[in-house]
């Protein structure tokens, strides 16, 4: 999958949470999870690519490994980041319902 693909579909996922959180819709999963499956995938995905390239001597399978692996760490990354906003806009929402 093209890696624009790959942010236009996180980007619409991530719009869609934000849209039904704003609405003060309860989620079953907490936004981010999903990012963050895709990145420990996307890092399986290119340990796999890395050795296989080493094992045939393909070193553009390789390359595309090695370039799984560090993409991954950032889309790990930014699943991260957006889990805590959430998490933190919960725990705040909680707050104010509260003190209500």
């Amino acid at each position: 999958m093209a890696p624009m693909r790959k942010s236009a579909i996180a980007m619409a996922l991530l719009g869609l949470a934000g849209a039904a959180q704003a609405n003060g819709h309860r989620l079953l999963w907490t936004p981010g999870e999903d990012l963050e499956a895709l990145g420990a995938g996307q890092n399986a995905l290119g340990q796999w690519q890395a050795g296989a390239g080493i094992v045939t001597g393909n070193p553009e399978l390789f390359k595309l490994g090695v370039a799984n692996q560090i993409g991954s760490g950032f889309t790990e990354g930014a699943g991260q980041y957006i889990h805590s906003v959430a998490e933190g806009r919960r725990s705040l929402q909680q707050q104010q319902q509260q003190q209500q």
